[in-house]
This record gives structure tokens, sequence and C-alpha cells, in this order.
């Protein structure tokens, strides 16, 4: 017998408000699940948004993020494990309507291994105040954050140059 799961959820995080929201998916192979997932995060605030899919027949995911004040964040992160024939689609907009509100990355590493038909490992490391010696390094006087340094090609067994197809600031444009 096949079945279909039908889902949409609306967040709201309010002006400086910090909001961890998980969304665990894990059906039978019998199952075509279609979920779409908005989220309207305002002024100073954060949302960490984790979504974990383990199952279904066909899964078709769509992710809308709407960065609505100054000073907001997204982070999303994704857990996926098909076996066999699972097909999941899943698809992020982020939508900046102001300026100096900040997206995560690790939802666009997914989108571009699908579209190039590649697996990676991007490294990152943090870096700003409190991690390196100013007199060695200038950019301890910058805030903490993290930054991208290298893409590791998983099935080739090594890092991509800087001229290669999947360099770093290729896959992070």
């Amino acid at each position: 017998n096949q079945a279909l799961h039908t889902e949409a959820v609306e967040i709201f995080v309010n002006d400086g408000a910090n909001l961890k929201f998980l969304s665990l998916q894990s059906w039978g192979q019998n199952v075509y699940n279609f979920a779409h997932k908005k989220a309207i995060v305002s002024k100073d605030s954060n949302l960490d948004f984790t979504f974990a899919l383990f199952g279904s027949k066909f899964t078709k995911l769509n992710l809308d993020m709407i960065l609505n004040g100054e000073g907001c964040s997204v982070r999303n992160y994704g857990v996926y494990f098909g076996i066999k024939d699972q097909d999941f689609h899943m698809h992020t907009n982020a939508v900046h309507k102001v300026p100096h509100t900040k997206y995560d990355i690790l939802n666009k590493l997914l989108n571009y291994c699908q579209k190039y038909d590649v697996s990676l490992c991007l490294r990152f490391e943090q870096f700003g105040q409190g991690v390196q010696n100013f007199k060695i390094n200038p950019h301890a006087s910058l805030p903490l954050d993290l930054a991208c340094f290298s893409c590791y090609l998983i099935d080739e067994h090594k890092y991509a140059r800087t001229l290669d197809q999947h360099y770093f600031l290729n896959v992070c444009a």
C-alpha cells in the first residue's frame, strides 16, 4: 500500500528571540512525503533549523527562510540517509529582505553536491577575537566567526586545488 503525507510549517521568530527547531521525518518506503517549511526571522533574532530525513519512497522538501530584520541569522543543518531507491529533493531559499543578515552555507553544499553529482567535505575554521594571537595574525581583531578554507573531494581522496571545478571558492559562491 502506498501512503501520502503532506506538511506545512510556519515559524515566526520575533525581535531579539533565539529559537532552535528540529524536524524529524522517518517514514516507510511506501510513503510519498511533501513538506513546506517557512520561517520569518525578525530583527536581532537567531534561528537554528535542523531537519533529519530517514525514510520515505519520495520526499520533496521546500525550506523558505525570510530574513526580515537587520542583525538576524539563520543556520540550517540537515541529516539525510537514504537506502535503495529512495528519492530526496530538498530546495532551500534564503530571502534577505534587509541588509546585515546572515544565512548559513550548509544546505548550499548539499545542493551543490546534488547538482554536480560529487561528494564534498568543506573545512571551516574559527577565527577572530580570542582564537589567534594578534601579534601573529591580524584577523585576531575581527569578531568571532567561521571561514571556509578547503574542499575535500571524498570520492577522489584529495583536496581541490585552485583551478579545480570544485575549489572551495566556487562551491561557496
